[in-house]
């Protein structure tokens, strides 16, 4: 393990290094307060960054460190740049610091580390450069359906956007530059890079703009040929719909029952497509459950008798419902529960 000494002086004035970093950074790359999100200091996933490189290695965290650089492709940052960008955050610890690396063992040991750590993301980010993967895809919209606090948005890209059922991709507006939000795709992926986002109403977004899309992460793991339970709720119909629409596609797809949760009726929409979609497939069982006309909670019904027995558990929400859904399922037996969560940020740092 490498000394801590960088690691202490990024706990104790994280803030501040951040701070002087993003000055130092913003200074050297003019065109980086567009890659930025606004404000005076690096996104906190850099900071988290360096410091599990200083409390670990660099090839203990590698896989994170190469995910994390495919990820950051979307800003345009050049991949040749990392070790660069890597020795103004050194700039920045030293400058709120009394450390001179050349006079402590401990320090020229962190310095080494980062220095490895910048250029596994350099390689990483070069050779994705090179095999052709895009870094990011434009989609421009066409079409924009208010439902209060959602808008379902529908996108076309000009050719197939890959991603998988379930997966969390960052979208860019150009009226927020350096704004990116995580958004799960309605539609499976297809060839004619047709795309649908359920995008929260607060986001301006109109027909004719153009929206970035970086990387896709995250989704379901494996392939579900038993029983299904499929709960949406709060932000989490995109997934879902998604998911039903890729089992659809399927030779043999799983038994799903659907769950679709609210508080008030009011928060239902763009549900035809769900009820002719049930209408006509015998695999698909649909339920609309509205807390306040049935008297009951979302967790209540879906950890009720019967609802999980013998079926694999998907639940598509915000990051805390799906852990109240979760936490009732497990309450009452249930195992095999995944997660999509729109708003949980990347796990690599």
């Amino acid at each position: 393990m490498f000394s801590a000494d960088y690691a202490a002086l990024i706990r104790t004035r994280g803030p501040e290094i951040s701070e002087a970093w993003r000055g130092r950074f913003t200074e050297a790359y003019p065109q980086a307060e567009m890659m930025l999100p606004p404000g005076d200091e690096m996104p906190p996933m850099l900071i988290r960054a360096a410091l599990s490189v200083l409390e670990y290695s660099p090839a203990e965290v590698s896989e994170r460190l190469k995910a994390l650089a495919s990820d950051l492709r979307r800003t345009g940052f050049p991949a040749d740049e990392y070790p660069k960008a890597v020795h103004l955050l050194i700039d920045a610890i030293s400058s709120v610091s009394s450390f001179v690396a050349d006079d402590h063992a401990d320090a020229r040991a962190d310095l080494a580390a980062l220095s490895e750590a910048a250029e596994i993301m350099r390689e990483t980010a070069s050779t994705l450069d090179y095999e052709g993967v895009p870094a990011a895809t434009a989609a421009q919209v066409t079409s924009v359906e208010d439902h209060g606090e959602v808008q379902v948005v529908r996108l076309e890209a000009g050719s197939q956007v890959r991603y998988c059922p379930g997966q969390v991709i960052p979208v860019m507006s150009p009226s927020r530059p350096g704004e990116w939000i995580s958004l799960v795709p309605a539609l499976p992926s297809n060839a004619f890079g047709q795309l649908e986002f359920h995008v929260p109403g607060r986001v301006p977004v109109a027909p004719g703009q153009w929206l970035t899309l970086g990387a896709p992460r995250g989704g379901v793991r494996g392939d579900l040929d038993g029983q299904l339970l499929l709960i949406a709720a709060d932000g989490g119909f995109a997934a879902a719909k998604a998911l039903l629409f890729h089992y659809l596609e399927q030779e043999q797809p799983p038994e799903v029952h659907a769950v679709i949760g609210a508080v008030e009726p009011s928060e239902l929409y763009d549900t035809a497509a769900l009820d002719a979609l049930a209408a006509t497939q015998d695999w698909l069982e649909l339920t609309q459950v509205v807390e306040s006309r049935v008297g009951a909670t979302l967790e209540q019904v879906v950890s009720g008798a019967g609802m999980w027995w013998g079926r694999a558990v998907i639940i598509c929400a915000s990051q805390k419902r799906a852990a109240s859904i979760t936490a009732s399922l497990h309450a009452a037996g249930a195992d095999n529960v995944q997660v999509v969560a729109h708003d949980a940020p990347a796990g690599w740092f």
